[in-house]
């Protein structure tokens, strides 16, 4: 039985204010306003069934998160003694880390001083160290230096992805690790045609409770007007990775169902009663079935590579000087 059979009716008053809702606080505000952002504010890891779905794929336990999972892969290798946070935000990827023992001293780096300014206030006494650097293009990594280098949802904003890649190669100790949980997804989710049947079908069965108003295939021009780096080169992410590391453990995250029906969309799954439950329980199973028979492509995935001798990795002629 489709979740749609046992959803209730939705009573039209019910109905319409939901549907104005998305529209003036989804539509105007994300997908048309001067501070357009693709992914902004509602993600489908905000529902703990889809965290758990997350973990069981990362760690084969759905209540250990990958970095958790850090702690008991790497007993020896833990406290990690030099670390960089590659696109800090706000700083909470190396807040974690630090809390957990996992390393002892991080660089973290961001675009953004806003975001600089704000991780600082947060620091508390954690020994990190806060610059600013422009993953395109940068100038303030030192080389041979680090243990570790933390990847949380970054490399798929970069344009220049192979220049970005051999500075991050070039600044890991040559035992060193690079942990990646990234969008590896279509390059500015421009799904293919079959993939947005697929998911125009799941979004029609779950019910009008349920289903996202948003297209399911952005624009390209959402992307012009508003993140221009969102998902630039994420198809090309492993591919490049692979030319310079070799991985020690990947696992695919899945989402391509999941994520893009629950983005911006996970209100009524907030609620809990149990045809929301059911219906999470059903669009995380088509997520899973129809990854595994490729009938839809992975959009997330998480990793742990260390870096290839150089005169291992491919064309490394051309390659720059480290220095």
């Amino acid at each position: 039985m489709k979740p749609s059979d046992k959803i209730v009716r939705m009573s039209t008053s019910k109905r319409a204010k939901f549907f104005l809702r998305g529209i003036k606080d989804i539509l105007n505000s994300k997908l048309h306003g001067d501070g357009f952002e693709y992914y902004h504010d509602q993600y489908w890891n905000d529902l703990p069934e889809i965290q758990k779905y997350i973990n069981k794929c990362a760690t084969d336990n759905q209540n250990t998160t990958w970095i958790e999972d850090i702690l008991t892969r790497y007993p020896k290798r833990v406290p990690f003694e030099k670390v960089l946070i590659v696109g800090c935000g706000n700083g909470w990827v190396e807040r974690q880390l630090y809390d957990l023992g996992i390393g002892e001293k991080f660089d973290a780096f961001d675009i953004s001083p806003e975001h600089i300014d704000i991780a600082k206030k947060l620091v508390d006494g954690r020994e990190i160290n806060y610059f600013i650097d422009d993953m395109n293009n940068l100038k303030n990594i030192p080389i041979d230096n680090y243990d570790a280098i933390f990847n949380v949802g970054v490399l798929h904003h970069v344009f220049r992805l192979t220049k970005t890649i051999w500075t991050l190669y070039s600044a890991l100790k040559k035992d060193g690790l690079v942990f990646n949980f990234e969008y590896v997804g279509p390059s500015q989710n421009q799904y293919s045609d079959e993939h947005l049947k697929i998911l125009e079908k799941i979004n029609e069965e779950i019910g009008s409770r349920f289903s996202s108003i948003i297209p399911l295939r952005p624009k390209k021009s959402n992307f012009e007007t508003g993140d221009p780096t969102e998902a630039v080169n994420s198809d090309l992410v492993r591919p490049i990775l692979s030319r310079f590391f070799d991985s020690i453990h990947e696992r695919n995250i899945n989402g391509g169902i999941a994520y893009q029906i629950l983005w911006n969309n996970i209100e009524e799954f907030k609620i809990t009663d149990e045809t929301a439950k059911n219906t999470i329980k059903f669009l995380i199973t088509k997520d899973q079935e129809l990854t595994e028979n490729g009938k839809v492509p992975v959009l997330f995935w998480y990793s742990i590579i260390t870096p290839k001798p150089q005169n291992e990795i491919s064309n490394n002629e051309f390659l720059p000087s480290k220095n």
